[in-house]
């Protein structure tokens, strides 16, 4: 070691480095090694600060006191480690720092814990005396019981330091027995001289006992040997023998007690001597209590975080570390008590967390305080100030500027339908279609859970929709020409083609199909194909080997699984076809590439043509019935391409459903019809008289809807 300070001094480092030494030493475990850095540094600069710069422009917290508490504390040396982190505690860098600090907790713990080992100690033999001082003077004043009881009620492990004590007591049992036996003895002989008729031997031996019995006791026997000598018919003065025979019999007693008398004496200065003896312990015990350098543990540090949270609403978080422990703490709001307390949470063995939540206060500046007490009466605050702003809606101002604003707004909304309803009537407006397919998707109604269910079926398996006629199935086809194109999955790309075969012939079927195909991807004609516009011997295998070509190209171009769909309306045609050439457009979708193909078929009497076990199509769809619309998407067919327009009566609307029912091409046909005759009448708000005149005029027309197409 000191050959170590020697080499230091040679070395003549500056402080800092001295300080960056030591912190290399402390992290490789080199404690002893690190001290004599830290020793030396403290001894040029021995105040810790924070943001201190060396080398002109770099700066470092500089805290030796922290770095020498740790270090004593790994070498073991408790008491030197408190010592350095109390002066830690007074430097702004761990003061100020809760993670320094609960780096520093387990000496404080420690220490502590060893604080509170010698005081129990303490605690222990000090205990220890006061029963020995007890059981000590239950000696002195010859109450056996007492002290044989208080033994008794000693720990097991205690009673081996109370031999000396044991040893007194059963001596003090011993001439309390023999005492007992002697006065037992002479109240024999006081009897039996009394059985005899001699109560002069019987008075003498009373009187040698005299010492060991009561003022009654000696008065009962005396009464009985005064009555033996009165009834003596004749006494007579008893010889010399007779003397020297009475005057042995009190001195045999007497001799006796004296005996036992001086055993008590040295007894009793026996434990005179124990008992100063014990209560020299006694002082030097306490003098050992004062004089027991027990260091003083930091005040609490605390951090406090208040944050308005609502309204008036404040949520408080309070982090105590308290080294000596933690007796009280409290909220103060304006430096009035809160109460009740708050809530606490042990974070660790020194480390509290005190949380809060306040509502309902007054706009304005405030400042909550919270206070703590540790367990050695020093007291620590810290306070936050925070302010609840008034709300712009709570103030009259706004209140008058926002029925300004609603006045306004009011006033430009009407002015703004009116406008809309001169443009509608000048541009004749009628959003509503009838006897076209619905290509817009915000006419399109109530079909969205099925198209979503034919979305989760297309990649594996051909499907067939079927139902009335103007039930809206091509309109369904058109939008899911458009969904399907702009699925986001993440294993399918689909390719779809909407297909009209209306009107086709049955040679010309597999060339129509492909037409309709490359018309939907006109990039596909760059392909080698065998198809040509012209459908001359263009037939299924020309057809199938197209479809393989195109198919390959897509899977080439694409990470995902490609699919291809032809959506295929008014199939009810190829019912006229032979069976072969139905054979030939199954087998198509059978083929080796047919995973990367599918399709939907629409008509009207599919499900009763091909249910037939003897129809090609038998058994090879999906089948999906389309239906009337539900009751409230009917309801958003009739309201809402004319909101903010027309204002329609729901009585109205009501009356629409009970004449239409939920067809779709009923309740646009009248729709059509009403809308343009309250153009016509200049009249925006529809009343259930306007639906019914509507529906007057246009009987004819609500018949169940033949032939034609959508």
């Amino acid at each position: 070691m000191i050959w170590l300070i020697c080499l230091l001094h040679v070395q003549d480092l500056t402080w800092y480095e001295h300080y960056e030494e030591g912190e290399k030493l402390y992290q490789k475990a080199a404690y002893q090694e690190a001290l004599v850095h830290f020793d030396a540094a403290i001894q040029v600069k021995p105040k810790p600060q924070k943001n201190v710069f060396i080398r002109a422009v770099q700066k470092i917290e500089y805290k030796p006191y922290f770095y020498r508490a740790l270090c004593w504390y790994r070498l073991g040396q408790i008491d030197r480690a408190m010592e350095n982190a109390q002066l830690a505690f007074q430097g702004e860098v761990v003061s100020l720092s809760p993670n320094l600090q609960f780096e520093l907790s387990p000496i404080f713990q420690n220490y502590s814990q060893q604080i509170g080992e010698v005081r129990q100690q303490l605690k222990m033999e000090q205990e220890l005396l006061e029963a020995r001082m007890e059981i000590s003077k239950l000696l002195l004043a010859g109450q056996a019981e007492g002290a044989r009881a208080r033994l008794a009620e000693l720990p097991v492990s205690q009673r081996g330091k109370f031999a000396d004590l044991t040893q007194q007591l059963e001596s003090l049992e011993a001439i309390n027995l023999r005492q007992q036996n002697t006065r037992t003895d002479g109240l024999k002989r006081v009897e039996q001289f009394l059985q005899a008729n001699q109560p002069a031997l019987a008075n003498a031996a009373l009187l040698g006992v005299q010492n060991l019995l009561s003022e009654n006791q000696f008065n009962e026997w005396n009464t009985r040997i005064r009555a033996a000598e009165q009834n003596l018919e004749h006494q007579q003065t008893p010889p010399a023998e007779v003397d020297d025979q009475l005057q042995q019999e009190i001195e045999r007693g007497r001799a006796q007690i004296a005996e036992l008398e001086n055993e008590r004496l040295n007894l009793r200065t026996n434990l005179t001597g124990l008992v100063e003896e014990n209560r020299a312990l006694q002082e030097e015990l306490q003098r050992s209590q004062v004089q027991t350098p027990i260091q003083d543990f930091p005040a609490p540090s605390l951090n406090l975080n208040a944050r308005v949270t609502g309204l008036r609403a404040l949520d408080l978080e309070g982090i105590v570390f308290a080294p000596a422990g933690l007796d009280t703490y409290q909220w103060y709001l304006d430096e009035e008590r809160l109460e009740p307390p708050p809530a606490l949470h042990k974070n660790g063995p020194l480390e509290f967390r005190i949380q809060d939540r306040l509502k309902d206060l007054a706009f304005g500046a405030h400042q909550i305080r919270l206070e703590v007490t540790d367990l050695q009466g020093r007291t620590s605050q810290t306070a936050q100030d925070f302010a609840f702003l008034r709300p712009v809606y709570l103030k009259p101002s706004f209140w008058i500027s926002l029925a300004a604003c609603l006045f306004f707004m009011l006033g430009l909304a009407t002015l703004l339908q009116y406008r809309r309803r001169m443009r509608a009537r000048l541009a004749h407006f009628n959003p509503y279609i009838a006897g076209s397919p619905i290509l817009d998707q915000k006419m399109f109604f109530g079909r969205e859970d099925l198209i979503r269910r034919i979305q989760n079926l297309v990649h594996k398996n051909c499907l067939m929709i079927y139902g009335e006629r103007r039930m809206g199935k091509t309109s369904l086809l058109y939008q899911l020409n458009k969904a399907l194109a702009q699925a986001d999955s993440q294993q399918y790309t689909f390719f779809p083609a909407f297909i009209d075969l209306q009107g086709i012939q049955e040679e010309d079927l597999f060339h129509h199909i492909m037409a309709e195909t490359l018309s939907a991807y006109p990039q596909w004609r760059q392909l080698a194909l065998s198809y040509t516009d012209e459908a001359q011997d263009y037939r299924a295998r020309q057809f199938s080997r197209d479809l393989k070509v195109i198919i390959q190209h897509l899977q080439d171009q694409e990470s995902r699984h490609v699919i291809v769909v032809l959506l295929m309306d008014e199939v009810d045609v190829i019912n006229e076809f032979s069976e072969k050439t139905n054979q030939k457009l199954r087998s198509i979708f059978m083929k080796d590439f047919a995973e990367h193909l599918s399709c939907i078929m629409a008509g009207i009497h599919l499900k009763k043509e091909w249910e037939s076990s003897g129809s090609p199509w038998y058994n090879f769809f999906e089948e999906i019935p389309m239906t009337q619309l539900e009751s409230h998407s009917a309801i958003e067919l009739v309201e809402k391409p004319i909101r903010g327009i027309f204002k329609i009566e729901r009585s109205a609307t009501q009356y629409i459903l009970q004449s239409c029912g939920g067809h779709p091409y009923l309740i646009q046909k009248l729709m059509v019809s009403l809308i343009a005759r309250m153009i016509q009448a200049h009249k925006f708000r529809i009343k259930v008289e306007d639906v019914k005149e509507t529906l007057s005029q246009m009987k004819e027309e609500t018949d169940i809807i033949q032939g034609g197409h959508e």
